[in-house]
């Protein structure tokens, strides 16, 4: 497995735990967030390797291609 899948299964474990414990809603929300940001980083490198478009992930999302 690569470093960003492992650190996204860091969190998520560390997420469900939070949620399980009742943790405070600040404490869940940032863990949520956390795991939403390797989330689209590992959807952005499957895209790039299937593809031959890459994403920008600016104030405005748009796709461009390569070719």
């Amino acid at each position: 497995m690569r470093n960003i899948t492992l650190l996204r299964l860091k969190h998520t474990a560390k997420l469900e735990k939070l949620i399980k414990q009742n943790a405070d809603y600040n404490k869940i929300l940032k863990e949520s967030r956390i795991v939403d940001k390797y989330i689209v980083i590992e959807m952005r490198n499957m895209f790039n390797k299937n593809s031959g478009y890459t994403i920008s992930f600016r104030k405005e999302s748009t796709i461009k291609s390569d070719k």
